[in-house]
């Protein structure tokens, strides 16, 4: 049998490796854009099918940083109204409303879902130039 501390416990560390791992991705992603850039006369420029996956890519990004600003925003209130309304010395068990984490959460799944769609469109961009 197995606590259910330990469950919250993988959770934990598995989604902030997927966090890891996606921000890495959509820098590697972002990275593998710019080698199929297109030098023109007037500038750089992207084929319009990579245009997409760049966009998913930067969204991602976004989302999270969003991810962490929102969640430092939310349970760094959360933690000081609960400070000020306790006594220092007394740690209590308090049990958070789950619509405070429901935007993190959303954010989470954007991140991953923008580097994965980015992911099939640059693939799918690879196997129609070269195979």
């Amino acid at each position: 049998m197995t606590k259910l501390s330990e469950f919250k416990k993988d959770y934990q560390e598995l989604s902030g490796k997927a966090s890891d791992v996606a921000r890495q991705l959509s820098f590697a992603g972002i990275a593998i854009i710019w080698i199929f850039r297109v030098n023109k006369d007037s500038g750089v420029t992207l084929n319009s099918e990579l245009i997409l996956p760049t966009i998913l890519l930067c969204c991602s990004l976004a989302c999270d940083l969003l991810q962490y600003i929102w969640g430092s925003i939310v349970w760094g209130s959360f933690h000081r109204y609960h400070e000020k309304r306790t006594d220092s010395k007394y740690d209590p068990e308090l049990t958070a409303p789950p619509i405070l984490n429901w935007p993190s959460l959303a954010f989470f799944y954007l991140k991953l879902i923008g580097v994965i769609l980015s992911y099939i469109f640059i693939i799918k961009y690879c196997w129609d130039i070269y195979i």
